[in-house]
């Protein structure tokens, strides 16, 4: 990456691990010298932040402040990724998914069986799960042809509680968690075998579903994952507040 990308990444990174807190103003010299860089890279990062959304401004030569998120808003962020890998997943199907995706997806669907069988109730295994996930997601964008859908749900991707790495797991699964998962896994089947049979009216509907889906378990664990330290860790967690 070139300078101006690490530090953009650096600085996301910092806002949505909650090292820099909702409200706070960004000053572009302290910024400067805990990266080790120059105050332009800082300053072309903080526009850049502001286009994602992820911190906002008063104005010209105002300065830069992290912003907070509602929840619903972040609902509707998750609907609509859900939407556009729909359309990209729908494409993928009608087109004839290429076999190096066929077997990413085929990939992180086994993988993900391996970890339901054993329980994804340690860390490791939850972070594996995360990992699988968001594999499973990248894949199906990942054609040439899907580069601006890709793009776009990559930008929605680094709102709060957007990215499919955004799970809320906890260690020692309930049996609720593991429900969850495994009715998530199952929708991966899904989609894979409707991309597999080319079905892409199908597969775009079930992309849909699953989003719906995604948001539902995060509405109904809200309150549980700003409350309980081991969702702490959510990427942007800290940033989001309740609808009114």
């Amino acid at each position: 990456m070139s300078q101006i990308e690490q530090v953009i990444t650096q600085l996301r990174g910092l806002i949505l691990a909650g090292k820099i807190k909702s409200g706070e103003r960004l000053m572009e010299i302290p910024i400067a010298k805990d990266l080790g860089v120059s105050r332009t890279p800082v300053r072309i990062a903080l526009g850049a932040l502001e286009l994602e959304g992820i911190v906002t401004s008063d104005g010209p030569k105002r300065g830069f402040y992290v912003r907070s998120f509602v929840l619903e808003d972040m609902f509707q962020a998750i609907e609509l990724r859900g939407a556009l890998e729909g359309i990209a997943a729908r494409k993928l199907a009608e087109r004839s998914a290429p076999i190096e995706i066929v077997n990413e997806l085929k990939t992180c669907i086994a993988e993900c069986e391996e970890l339901l069988s054993i329980g994804v109730t340690t860390a490791e295994r939850q972070q594996n799960w995360m990992r699988c996930n968001e594999r499973f997601h990248a894949a199906l964008i990942s054609a040439p042809e899907n580069t601006i859908l890709s793009e776009t749900i990559e930008r929605l991707s680094n709102m709060p509680l957007v990215s499919p790495k955004a799970i809320p797991l906890i260690a020692g699964a309930t049996e609720d968690q593991q429900l969850r998962l495994k009715r998530a896994h199952e929708d991966h089947q899904d989609i894979f075998e409707a991309i597999i049979n080319r079905n892409g009216l199908r597969v775009e509907m079930l992309m849909r579903e699953h989003a719906s889906r995604n948001i539902k378990n995060k509405r109904a664990n809200f309150w549980k994952m700003k409350s309980q330290a081991n969702w702490n860790d959510l990427p942007g967690l800290n940033l989001v507040v309740p609808s009114d």
